[in-house]
């Protein structure tokens, strides 16, 4: 694949150009910063150093100018891609090594094949499109279904109990409290059925004419952590891109106050085509291929077969 470049910059600051902001783009394209998806291990494991193609990685998207995305992406990877961009401030760029663009985004900035000397051509033409056209008088919006917000009303005292209008609470009657919600009606469906917390009811709890409801009341009927507290779990995600956890890998941490009673976790980083026949003379690249984080395990493993 040959390297596409876009004609203007897709995340470009509003701005009319002048030569002042000709010259804070020009300082942009001299520090390019780079939040890498799925993260930095997986375009190390590509061989790519961005080091070399005068690229740094960013920790988080605050600091990002260009996002960099390595190979194919999954569905959710993709989704969660959207939100990394659009946390990321005006001048952005996209750039896309060895893969097909993420639905979730707009068309890419740059796009090339997937190894250094690609890289190291795409950052140039990356560089030269941020200092001439980091500004625009109209700059395009970002959009997408993953970053929709809807309001719900919930109760404080009994979270499981949300509703889609105003209201009270059937279990304790206090009033339900407005939130926002993501666009994944599942996002905040937690079951903890397995969990041992049990069915509590505190319908039977009197709130008194003022609506209170004492601590003593709240947590009888909660289990007992192991110091004697009884206290609500918690489901607490981190990633997929989080610093300190390895790309692609989403963590659900269940907490009991201050402690960790569960941990799940789930890598997004797969391959992104569909099963069909390799043959015989192929199938060890290929088969280590299919994990960029774990190539030289899956190569011993095609070996083995």
């Amino acid at each position: 694949m040959m390297t596409e470049v876009a004609t203007t910059l897709a995340g470009a600051r509003k701005g009319r150009p002048s030569i002042l902001r000709r010259w804070v783009g020009q300082a942009l394209a001299r520090n390019l910063s780079c939040l890498v998806v799925p993260g930095p291990e997986v375009a190390l494991a590509h061989g790519l150093n961005l080091a070399a193609a005068d690229m740094r990685i960013a920790a988080t998207p605050r600091d990002a100018t260009v996002l960099l995305v390595v190979g194919e992406l999954s569905q959710k990877l993709d989704e969660a891609t959207a939100v990394l961009y659009a946390q990321m401030p005006r001048p952005r760029a996209i750039l896309v090594l060895g893969g097909s663009e993420p639905s979730s985004l707009p068309k890419a900035d740059v796009s090339a094949d997937l190894s250094q000397t690609e890289l190291m051509e795409a950052a140039t033409r990356l560089q030269r499109l941020l200092a001439e056209d980091a500004f625009a008088a109209s700059p395009d919006d970002f959009d997408s279904s993953i970053l929709q917000t809807r309001t719900e009303y919930v109760c404080p005292m009994h979270p499981e109990v949300v509703e889609d209008e105003p209201g009270s609470c059937p279990k304790c009657g206090m009033d339900l409290v407005a939130r926002e919600a993501g666009g994944d009606a599942d996002a905040g469906e937690h079951d903890h059925s397995g969990h041992g917390h049990g069915d509590h009811d505190h319908g039977d709890h009197d709130h008194g004419s003022s609506g209170f409801m004492s601590m003593v009341e709240v947590t009888k009927d909660l289990p007992r952590s192991a110091d004697g507290l009884a206290m609500d779990w918690l489901e607490v995600p981190f990633g997929p891109c989080f610093p300190g956890l390895p790309g692609g890998l989403r963590l659900t941490l269940t907490l009991d106050g201050d402690g960790v009673t569960e941990g799940q976790a789930t890598s997004l980083v797969a391959m992104g085509t569909p099963s069909e026949e390799v043959a015989v003379e192929t199938f060890i690249e290929r088969l280590a291929a299919a994990t960029p984080l774990a190539p030289v395990s899956y190569r011993l493993l095609a070996c083995r077969a």
